[in-house]
C-alpha cells in the first residue's frame, strides 16, 4: 500500500511550485552564486560531510597533500552546492536559455544514437573496484546498450563560470551482448575514472561514494 503524502509534504510542494515561477525569472548566475554562498558556509560547519568528500578525494588522488586537499574541498562545496541551486532556476527556463547557458562540443557524436535510445542511470549495483577500492557500480548502461543494441556515449559538463556550463562528449563505444553485467561493467571504469580524475571539481563528492550498497 503506498503512504499518502502528509499535510506537510503538501505544503512543501504547494511551495515550491509558488516559488518557481519567480525563481525563473532571476539571472541563472545568481542562482549559482547563492548556491556558491551556502557551499562556503557549509563546508565550514558540515564537518561530516567534509570528512566523506575529503575521504573520497583522497581515494582518487592519494599524492594530494592536505593543503591541496583543503582547498579542493572549498571549491568542490562551493561548485557543488551552486549548480544544485542552479537547477531550480534551469528547472523552469525555456531551451533557447539553456542553449546561452550550455556550451555543447563534439555534438557529432551524439548522431550515432537513435532518439529513442538515449538514457539516464542512477540505480546502484554490482560491487567493483573504482580506483583500486570496491564500491557500488550501476549496471544498468550496460544493460540497456545491449538489449537496445545502442553504443555508450559518455557525457562530461564542466562549469566555466556561475550559471555556464560545457558539455563533452567522450567516443562512444559498443560492448558485446555475451559478456555478463559484471564484465560488461568492468570495462567502463577506466573510462569513469578518467573522468573523475580529470573532472575532479565537477564531481558530487558530498555522498559516501565508497559505501557498498545491496547488489541488484
Amino acid at each position: 500500500m503506498t503512504d499518502q503524502p502528509s499535510i506537510g509534504d503538501k505544503l512543501t510542494f504547494f511551495a515550491l511550485i509558488t516559488l518557481e515561477k519567480p525563481i525563473s525569472l532571476l539571472p541563472t548566475s545568481c542562482m549559482w552564486r547563492f548556491g556558491s554562498v551556502l557551499g562556503r558556509i557549509a563546508h565550514r560547519f558540515a564537518k561530516k560531510r567534509r570528512a566523506i568528500l575529503q575521504a573520497n578525494l583522497k581515494i582518487v588522488n592519494p599524492e594530494t597533500s592536505d593543503l591541496e586537499l583543503t582547498k579542493l574541498s572549498q571549491e568542490l562545496f562551493r561548485k557543488s552546492l551552486g549548480n544544485l541551486a542552479s537547477t531550480m532556476n534551469t528547472d523552469c527556463i525555456s531551451s533557447k536559455k539553456i542553449r546561452q547557458l550550455v556550451t555543447i562540443n563534439d555534438q557529432e557524436q551524439v548522431e550515432v544514437l537513435d532518439n529513442d535510445k538515449a538514457c539516464k542511470f542512477l540505480k546502484a549495483g554490482v560491487t567493483l573496484p573504482l580506483f583500486g577500492k570496491e564500491t557500488s557500480i550501476t549496471p544498468l548502461p550496460v544493460i540497456l546498450a545491449q538489449n537496445y543494441d545502442c553504443p555508450i556515449l559518455p557525457v562530461t559538463i564542466k562549469t566555466t563560470a556561475p550559471g555556464k556550463w560545457d558539455l563533452d562528449f567522450e567516443k562512444p563505444f559498443h560492448l558485446a551482448k555475451e559478456l555478463d553485467k559484471t564484465e560488461a561493467t568492468k570495462l567502463l571504469i577506466p573510462i569513469m575514472e578518467k573522468i573523475m580524475k580529470e573532472h575532479c571539481s565537477d564531481i558530487f563528492w558530498l555522498h559516501d561514494r565508497w559505501k557498498v550498497k545491496r547488489s541488484l
